[in-house]
């Protein structure tokens, strides 16, 4: 399976994280409710990804460098569900497309294949993010 990001209706994301618990995937579940800035964002992440490490300042670019490490998730299939999506970061849509960037052009490349070339003993990790869309 590519690493990928997937968008999914509301009806579907119940049964698609049923089905990644049995395949034994890490899920990280957030709602984009209760998500509305940067900050927010780095510090549920933070809780979620059991990163215990402080940061200077929670800013995406922290958060990134331990998305790109993740040593201590013995799990080789990470999800990531965003539920409520259209809800996330509202209040400033240029992070929320920042964040759906890094994850394509950064995060995901990483674990598909880069980390072989450029981490002594980097294994690669199956990362899927999944965005939950409200059904209209």
């Amino acid at each position: 399976m590519n690493n990928q990001i997937i968008t999914l209706s509301s009806t579907e994301i119940d049964g698609t994280i049923q089905k990644l618990q049995i395949d034994d995937f890490f899920v990280i579940e957030l709602d984009g409710k209760k998500i509305i800035n940067e900050e927010q964002y780095v510090l549920e992440m933070k809780s979620k990804l059991n990163i215990e490490a402080d940061f200077p300042k929670p800013v995406i670019g922290w958060l990134n460098d331990y998305l790109c490490d993740l040593s201590w998730i013995s799990n080789c299939k990470i999800a990531i569900v965003i539920r409520n999506f259209d809800m996330f970061l509202r209040d400033n849509e240029k992070k929320k497309r920042d964040i759906i960037l890094d994850f394509d052009e950064i995060i995901l490349p990483w674990w598909e294949k880069e980390v072989e070339e450029h981490m002594v003993g980097g294994q690669r990790k199956t990362f899927l993010v999944y965005l939950e869309q409200s059904v209209e």
